[in-house]
């Protein structure tokens, strides 16, 4: 058990340094050696800290696939309706919109598991019900609220924002900003890759 731990641990490590590919590999090496050897362990929380490593990336497939993944090896319904969280979240932001009222119509029934859910997870799925909903005062209310909380969370949700209202320019351009921030490039001196990405992301956002 001290084997498995120590890969958690470190893995949290590289995660509050934003060594977040480091991390998730961390966590699967937990995961990995609990399967194992540990076949009793419950794994949530790994699970739960590399959906939210994927998030901080916006790799939003990845935290779909994480989260089913996820599902599929939880028993206890509050722990399903954490990773139910993290795949509604995903939903909006890969503009599977139907997918994502589903899921959030299910935890809406299940109000008591989601006083355990991470503030900021409830604060996304919030907003984007809101989105989805056309309530316009309680989104720009919400937007606010994250603003405050995160620059990060709040260039990469207006980002998603946009996409729903179809402005992909506007999206694209959020999005940049994102990128930016979180690997800290000059906004003068913008890396090929980075340029790159954001065109291919601006090309899968105006064919949908």
């Amino acid at each position: 058990e001290l084997i498995r731990t120590c890969y958690s641990l470190y893995g949290s490590i590289q995660q509050y340094r934003n060594q977040l590919p480091d991390a998730i590999s961390l966590y699967r090496k937990a995961i990995d050696y609990t399967r194992q050897y540990l076949p009793k362990y419950n794994n949530a929380s790994e699970y739960v800290r590399i959906c939210d490593c994927y998030r901080m990336m916006d790799d939003n497939e990845n935290v779909l696939k994480t989260a089913e993944e996820a599902l599929g090896n939880c028993k206890l319904q509050v722990v399903k309706n954490e990773f139910i969280t993290y795949r509604c979240y995903a939903h909006f932001m890969l503009g599977e919109y139907d997918k994502f009222k589903s899921d959030y119509d299910y935890l809406q029934q299940h109000k008591t598991a989601l006083k355990s859910i991470n503030r900021k997870m409830k604060n996304a799925i919030d907003l984007y019900k809101a989105i989805c909903d056309g309530r316009e005062a309680d989104v720009q209310k919400l937007f606010k609220k994250i603003k405050k909380s995160s620059e990060s969370e709040y260039l990469c949700m207006m980002s998603a924002y946009c996409a729903y209202n179809k402005d992909y320019e506007n999206s694209t351009k959020y999005m940049r900003e994102f990128v930016l921030s979180q690997y800290n490039i000059d906004k003068h001196v913008y890396d090929w890759d980075v340029e790159n990405i954001m065109d291919i992301y601006h090309d899968q956002n105006t064919a949908k």
